[in-house]
């Protein structure tokens, strides 16, 4: 169901913070997690950072679709991991 596919992304999303901030940082597994999480995110176009619908609101341009169809990121969320002055 659609709540159980959310909380596998939820914990996904929680084990990739977990080792982010562990003391001893293991490059392989973050890595793994991450892209786990995104792969799941851009398969059921599900934000990986605020888990609404990807496409439910217009992107600025081409340039921010094609971002969201690779990382699964919302438009609301992308300035979050970009430059600001790429979005001016």
């Amino acid at each position: 169901t659609w709540e159980i596919i959310m909380k596998q992304l939820q914990q996904l999303k929680n084990a990739f913070i977990s080792q982010c901030n562990a003391e001893i940082i293991d490059p392989t597994k973050i890595h793994k997690t991450s892209e786990a999480l995104r792969a799941l995110a851009v398969e059921l176009e599900t934000c990986p950072e605020c888990f609404e619908a990807t496409f439910r609101k217009p992107f600025k341009d081409s340039i921010s679709r094609k971002e969201a169809k690779l990382s699964g990121l919302c438009m609301e969320c992308q300035p979050l991991y970009f430059d600001k002055g790429d979005w001016a």
